[in-house]
């Protein structure tokens, strides 16, 4: 597997267990804000 389909994987995993937690991703890596991939797995855990 290789390191992004990985990352996907855990951002799954870790959205799946702490959805609020989320905004830390983004003060660590601000430049993921701007990645489509990101932002609709983000999108896809939102609660209603």
């Amino acid at each position: 597997m290789g390191q992004r389909a990985e990352a996907l994987y855990w951002l799954n995993e870790a959205l799946d267990e702490d959805y609020d937690s989320h905004q830390y991703l983004f003060e660590w890596r601000p430049d993921l804000l701007v990645d489509p991939e990101i932002r609709a797995i983000i999108t896809a855990f939102q609660p209603f």
